[in-house]
């Protein structure tokens, strides 16, 4: 079988446990959204997220902006306002924020807050805690909603509800997020879909570990937020071209990505408990073996082995989709 038929089984594979996993209650859903708050509290994975989560490339805005601008032909000049919901530290909404007289980013976690407002270099840019499912905005006042990387935590039913109140009519929202990263070594760039192909496999096997509370957010990523394309209450509704951003990055980085996400970091907390559990302490040792950052990686470095050598770089490859709507 091709790689490509590799890829796009695995997808199915992913739709199909997406569709078996609706029936997981709302119970469930709002528990795991309360620990995802408690867990961007943490300073230190706020600061992980930071340092190592990819920024968005200019294509990305040009892309939304084109978007909006075709559903409001009467613009002249920059628009009234923006709000940029689950904006974590404010990547996306500084990327934004030159073409709106107003911009508001808001994010569940106050430390997620309070680093974006220490990076902010905009007087017309203000961040707030507040939370998706109940948007603090006047009616019709809103001409662009963003989101990244952050809808597959929300109740998205509630969200888009709120967003659509908000947005003035002619307003548009873009829902952003990318696949987990390919990471190409050197030797393997005219080999892409080999690559991928291998890693979606290694990647599942990880998948097996997460707890089916926890599954039901990570599958609406694999689908590339098809959820919340169907569930907006609109019509005019659609998917913007894909993009692809690349980074080339050491193992360092790798690592300190992998880290700065919510499945390794919990499926490291999962392993860490076991291990006490059933020993009674964890030593340092344990601890280099249950990390699951490490763990992928040692497995990819066995495929590839150029990865073995501690200065290799990788081409992190990133596939950045848009779901959109316009009230």
């Amino acid at each position: 079988m091709s790689p490509k038929r590799d890829i796009t089984k695995a997808r199915l594979h992913y739709r199909k446990l997406l569709n078996s996993s609706q029936s997981l209650i709302v119970q469930k859903q709002q528990r795991v959204q309360s620990k995802m708050q408690r867990y961007y509290e943490d300073k230190e994975i706020v600061q992980e997220y930071s340092r190592y989560r990819p920024l968005l490339s200019d294509q990305v805005r040009v892309a939304v902006m084109d978007y909006l601008k075709s559903k409001t032909k009467g613009c002249q000049g920059k628009y009234d306002m923006l709000l940029d919901v689950g904006c974590g530290g404010g990547q996306a909404t500084q990327l934004f924020a030159s073409d709106f007289k107003k911009v508001v980013g808001i994010d569940v976690s106050q430390n997620q807050i309070d680093d974006a407002n220490r990076k902010n270099c905009y007087d017309h840019v203000k961040y707030q805690v507040g939370h998706a499912e109940k948007l603090d905005f006047e009616n019709d006042s809103v001409d662009l909603i963003i989101s990244v990387e952050a809808a597959h935590w929300f109740n998205v039913q509630e969200f888009l509800a709120e967003a659509f109140r908000v947005l003035k009519p002619g307003g548009c929202i873009a829902v952003i997020g990318y696949l987990p990263p390919t990471f190409i070594p050197q030797s393997y760039l005219g080999d892409k879909a080999k690559v991928a192909a291998k890693q979606l496999e290694i990647g599942y096997s990880f998948l097996k570990e997460v707890p089916k509370e926890r599954m039901q957010s990570y599958l609406h990523v694999a689908s590339r937020y098809q959820n919340v394309l169907d569930l907006m209450p609109v019509y005019d509704k659609c998917r913007l071209p894909d993009l692809e951003l690349s980074f080339k990055w050491s193992k360092k980085h790798v690592l300190g990505f992998m880290r700065s996400m919510d499945m390794v970091v919990h499926l490291n907390e999962q392993r860490y408990n076991e291990v006490l559990q059933k020993n009674g302490e964890v030593t340092y040792d344990d601890v280099k073996k249950i990390d699951v950052a490490i763990d992928y990686f040692n497995i990819i470095a066995k495929e590839f082995s150029e990865l073995q050598n501690p200065d290799a770089t990788v081409n992190a490859l990133f596939q950045v989709f848009t779901v959109a709507g316009s009230k």
